[in-house]
């Protein structure tokens, strides 16, 4: 946790009076005359620094970062300036920290796809999905031969897939969340499934599979993209320095979500959320949120 001793330095030398400027991941923390301050951004302690230190008598202002000391006369300097430099010097700090926000696709921001398309087809089994199966070669397997059985491909779940709409709430959910932080999609989804969604999320970065399928449609495999493609994609955005911050509804989420610094639990399953206590679980987009900005 950084820490900035920002002081007012009387001409002989003596210290009058001192203020430590804390960053943790979520807030400023101001210390000064017995008295501690949380603030959420480094706007709001403006005025608490210059009345309490710039305002103050004296030739120096000396600021002690975590990597060096910077000793600033003060009477060739404006209260603005000093203030200015010492924010650049704290959005530095700030900005070593690179986080990358990846969310699951389907049951967080779209509609289940397999359990639409077994509404509009009117095939039960279709409503199986990770929630259900842990397994997801199993799960696959299991679909391609029901759709062989009922004769149906891709030309029929794409005409399901184009009516389908983000749940309410997720796109305005997902452009707050773009404008404070990186966010990619990991999902098991398919690139073939994935265009006509994206276009109504606002065309977000999304990492999915790949379907194999004949001339006519119908559907003969499936290709991952890696192994454990959430996990894995995971462990290789840290690997370059990112740290992640994930959330997910199913089986094949929890991966990604135990592997990232912060990880949460959004609209799961009963038997997920007892399964894992040890996740927060959220219902509303307001409040994961909130979560993942504090977890920033």
């Amino acid at each position: 946790m950084p820490s900035y001793t920002v002081s007012a330095i009387t001409g002989d030398g003596l210290m009058r009076t001192g203020l430590k400027l804390t960053l943790d991941e979520n807030s400023f923390i101001l210390s000064f005359a017995g008295r501690t301050v949380r603030q959420k951004s480094i706007g709001d302690i403006k005025n608490i620094i210059m009345s309490k230190v710039f305002m103050q008598p004296g030739k120096w202002i000396v600021v002690r970062f975590s990597d060096e000391t910077v000793k600033i006369n003060a009477l060739s300097w404006s209260k603005k300036k000093i203030f200015e430099f010492i924010s650049d010097h704290i959005s530095t700090e700030k900005e070593k920290h690179m986080n990358i926000v990846c969310l699951d696709l389907e049951g967080v921001l779209v509609p289940e796809i397999w359990i639409e398309f077994s509404k509009a087809s009117g095939i039960p089994e279709l409503r199986r999905t990770t929630r259900d199966e842990p397994d997801y070669d199993k799960l696959m397997k299991y679909r391609i031969a029901i759709l062989k059985e009922h004769g149906l491909g891709l030309r029929q779940i794409r005409e399901t897939i184009e009516k389908i709409d983000p749940m309410p709430g997720a796109k305005e959910f997902l452009d707050r969340l773009r404008e404070v932080t990186q966010v990619i999609i990991l999902s098991d989804t398919f690139t073939q499934f994935a265009a006509p969604l994206m276009k109504k999320l606002g065309y977000p970065t999304i990492f999915c599979n790949t379907l194999e399928a004949s001339g006519d449609g119908t559907i003969t495999g499936y290709r991952l993209r890696v192994e454990k493609s959430k996990l894995t994609t995971v462990r290789a955005l840290q690997s370059i320095g990112f740290d992640t911050i994930a959330a997910g509804d199913s089986y094949n989420d929890l991966g990604m979500i135990c592997a990232s610094k912060a990880g949460f639990l959004f609209r799961s399953t009963e038997q997920i959320k007892a399964d894992h206590p040890e996740l927060p679980a959220f219902e509303g987009y307001d409040e994961l949120f909130d979560a993942i900005v504090k977890s920033l």
